[in-house]
């Protein structure tokens, strides 16, 4: 067997991971609604704020706000745009994080195996498991 097909199969295993954990942990966390409401009044022309009219900031994700509120600008429902970056966003992290354990080619001097595809995805699938 390949290096190439262990790896595949080791990453769909990491993708099947992160499924079961999407679909056991289905919940929006409460941060997430704040987030939603600012990007809400800022569509609506209010500004960045939780209740128009009161200026506090109450946000811990400046740059996640600015990218649901894009979202919304284009049409989409702040919700569901929310859950599809968040997981276009994971799905990013993860190969970022596999690319990163993946040994260096050039240094391997036999044919990589099991350990090494393992070594590559674990990391990885650490990450998915972890809600």
């Amino acid at each position: 067997m390949s290096q190439r097909t262990r790896l595949v199969i080791l990453s769909l295993a990491t993708l099947a991971i992160l499924a079961a954990g999407l679909i056991a942990f289905r919940y929006v966390p409460d941060d997430t609604f704040i987030t939603l409401r600012y990007a809400r009044n800022v569509l609506r022309g209010e500004g960045f704020v939780f209740n128009p009219g009161e200026r506090v900031e109450g946000y811990s994700n400046f740059l996640w706000l600015l990218i649901v509120v894009f979202a919304g600008k284009l049409g989409f429902p702040l919700v569901g745009a929310a859950r599809t970056l968040s997981l276009l966003f994971s799905l990013g992290t993860l190969a970022l994080v596999a690319r990163a354990a993946r040994p260096d080619d050039a240094s391997e001097g036999a044919s990589p195996g099991w350990r090494e595809a393992i070594g590559t995805v674990l990391p990885s699938a650490m990450l998915a498991a972890s809600p």
